[in-house]
């Protein structure tokens, strides 16, 4: 993981996030792998579960199309 995040512009908190489990990403992110799953157990208590599947339709988009633009 180290050596992928290297090379990757993002922020130290998402590294952090990503590679130790710490910082102020780290809930927001296991939230997330959470809702992978199709296990909603950790609920953020401003969201609903339909606003919470928007955003990650929206975030997959996103990524894809931003994968699409480096390949």
């Amino acid at each position: 993981m180290p050596e992928l995040l290297n090379d990757l512009p993002i922020s130290n908190n998402i590294k952090s996030a990503l590679q130790e489990a710490e910082g102020p990403l780290d809930k927001l992110l296991m939230f997330v792998r959470t809702h992978e799953r199709g296990s909603l157990t950790i609920m953020p208590n401003s969201s609903s579960v339909p606003d919470i599947n928007q955003a990650f339709v929206t975030a997959t988009d996103w990524a894809a199309t931003t994968l699409e633009t480096i390949n």
